[in-house]
């Protein structure tokens, strides 16, 4: 039965790993089209907002984010 359960395990973590190298794949396809989504719905909402403060101050926002600078301050 020893043989059986080694056999198993190794069938197991190779599986393991096909999973985790697809995933990764899928994961970066997905990350892609979600990117894509939002730049398209980018436009659209900017030209619908123009100069409003409240999209300047999310674009601010999203900047700090990007460059890891924590959160936003919250008392703005």
């Amino acid at each position: 039965m020893t043989g059986v359960d080694v056999a198993v395990g190794y069938v197991f973590a190779w599986l393991v790993r096909k999973a985790r190298r697809v995933g990764g794949r899928a994961d970066a396809d997905v990350d892609r089209g979600l990117d894509a989504a939002m730049n398209r719905l980018h436009d659209p909402v900017s030209r619908k907002l123009g100069a409003d403060p409240a999209l300047e101050r999310a674009a601010e926002e999203a900047q700090q984010a990007r460059e890891g600078n924590g959160r936003p301050d919250e008392g703005r």
